[in-house]
């Protein structure tokens, strides 16, 4: 038989079912409370992100300030494609393109300088290659063996290159063979670009500034 608990027991369970909700309904709470603050530390992290600015990466200083400036006045004349104070430079740098324009890069030197010639002749232009450069010191001549790839009406020194990127010692080097030459215009030609307008390099020497001599101690 089963024994009959009467009103007490019943109220004794409903009690118990009633506390067991009680504790469920808070246990719920509980959670959902845990959970709202999580999202709101998230949504704050998340605001603060947003709100960073974003990381300023310095340029390199691999390349000296009188290096970066000098690279950029030549680009600017180069953009600007103001070679009309010279029309012969004008003239070489048209038999260049077509050149280029026909071969494309990625050929040696010694097959431009070729090809630059044969342009060269074409347009009934006088050029010298592969003249020696004469290296004199207080007297003494230096045989040294250092020839230029061409010289364009016994004016213009064209010297050409097939490398990733002219480089401030390129330039130097053009600017000594035209001091040691007495030649008075440049032109530097990289053909290992898309871009010819990319690859060249007008030079011209740039006069001394006139400034006091030093003075001498007397020994």
């Amino acid at each position: 038989m089963v024994p009959d608990l009467g009103d007490s027991g019943s109220c004794t369970t409903s009690s118990k079912s009633s506390s067991d909700k009680e504790k469920t309904g808070s246990g719920t709470r509980g959670c959902g409370a845990v959970e709202s603050s999580r999202r709101r530390n998230f949504s704050s992290r998340s605001d603060d992100k947003a709100g960073m600015s974003p990381r300023t990466v310095k340029p390199s200083a691999a390349t000296s300030p009188a290096m970066h400036a000098l690279s950029s006045d030549l680009d600017e004349k180069q953009a600007s494609g103001n070679f009309l104070d010279d029309p012969l430079t004008g003239l070489i740098i048209g038999a260049c393109m077509e050149v280029h324009g026909l071969l494309g890069p990625g050929l040696l030197e010694s097959v431009y300088e070729e090809c630059l010639c044969r342009e060269l002749t074409l347009r009934g232009l006088s050029f010298e290659r592969q003249q020696p450069v004469p290296i004199r010191y207080k007297g003494l001549e230096l045989p040294c063996g250092y020839r230029t790839d061409v010289i364009v009406d016994q004016r213009v020194l064209v010297e050409l290159k097939t490398v990733d990127g002219i480089q401030p010692v390129h330039l130097a080097q053009v600017l000594t063979y035209m001091k040691l030459l007495s030649l008075d215009v440049g032109l530097l030609i990289n053909f290992n670009v898309a871009s010819l307008r990319q690859g060249i390099r007008r030079l011209t020497p740039k006069p001394l500034r006139n400034s006091p001599s030093p003075r001498l101690r007397a020994p």
